[in-house]
């Protein structure tokens, strides 16, 4: 019974250190996500400046 006992820590202990290592790529993979998300909003913001700024002029040029 021992022994069975020693092999399961060892399984256990094998597959905790491959979830650390997938939760690390999870960390990397969220944070790159989340630095492009933030980079596309800011984008976006700009371009709607751009397109409001665009469309005042419009306004102003049909009055």
């Amino acid at each position: 019974i021992c022994k069975v006992l020693e092999n399961r820590s060892k399984q256990d202990d094998e597959r905790m250190d491959q979830l650390t290592i997938q939760l690390k790529e999870a960390r990397l993979i969220a944070e790159a996500a989340d630095a492009k998300s933030d980079e596309i909003s800011r984008r976006l913001a700009f371009v709607e400046d751009e397109l409001e700024a665009t469309e005042d002029r419009i306004r102003c040029g049909d009055a």
